[in-house]
């Protein structure tokens, strides 16, 4: 998803952009991840002062099923806010991700 108003530049290269697999979602108070089944999971552990935010927050709050297609498609993209550009890249690797952010992205 490209951005249609280029982001700040003190946040340039401190962001992680994923999109959630479809059923999932984030629930911002618990901090967990859940499926479609319900079953929640701990968010996985992240550069300290990061922060795990939906990019278009207002839909994230609606129930999917008054949501068009499209509209659903756009609540599942989410962002990992970063403090520091070295901890984003050691986060990014492959090897350092989770079997937790695996199932979910």
């Amino acid at each position: 998803m490209y951005p249609a108003v280029p982001p700040p530049k003190e946040l340039s290269g401190r962001s992680v952009d994923f999109k959630l697999k479809p059923g999932w979602r984030y629930d911002e108070a618990k901090g967990v991840f859940v499926d479609p089944n319900g079953v929640e999971f701990a968010a996985p552990r992240l550069p300290k002062n990061s922060r795990v935010l939906y990019k278009v927050p207002s839909l994230a709050r609606s129930a999917p099923r008054k949501l068009s297609g499209t509209e659903q498609d756009l609540q599942r993209y989410m962002q990992v806010i970063c403090r520091r550009r070295a901890r984003r890249k050691r986060f990014c690797r492959p090897s350092n991700l989770s079997p937790a952010w695996r199932k979910c992205i």
